[in-house]
């Protein structure tokens, strides 16, 4: 894999902050809700011994870790498997490629909190993390 500077995890870090001071309420919130149902429903597998220090696969994720580590926050490990590749990380330090995938990050949460958090259709997928937005290429 490729080495990531510790300038670029910075840039990572500040590109976050930023589009979360972006996030409408609302959408902190229906997230909440969902991961408040989903938690609901996983009881009896976080309840087992020793489950919640298991590392976490998540099948058709995306970079959804929002989920996986609401729903297991002691997990050691979070295995993210998705359609869309998740693109160079460089692409933070850029302001450009940055503000475009903020543009896209804040599209797909609306859509997504439309939906509950429950699904997302995959046409509106392809067509928001199509390059050089979604992989951030």
């Amino acid at each position: 894999g490729m080495e990531v500077s510790s300038a670029i995890v910075n840039a990572m870090q500040q590109w976050s902050f930023a589009v979360a001071r972006d996030v409408n309420e609302s959408v902190v919130q229906a997230l909440r809700s969902r991961l408040e149902q989903l938690g609901e429903w996983l009881k009896p597998v976080r309840n087992r011994a020793g489950a919640a220090h298991l590392p976490v696969m998540y099948l058709f994720s995306g970079c959804d870790l929002f989920t996986a580590a609401g729903l297991f926050p002691k997990a050691p490990e979070y295995f993210m498997w998705a359609e869309f590749a998740a693109g160079d990380p460089r692409c933070f330090a850029d302001n450009s490629c940055a503000k475009n995938a903020s543009e896209v990050a804040l599209l797909w949460l609306s859509h997504i909190s439309s939906k509950k958090f429950a699904w997302s259709l995959t046409t509106t997928m392809k067509k928001l993390f199509k390059p050089p937005h979604g992989t951030l290429a």
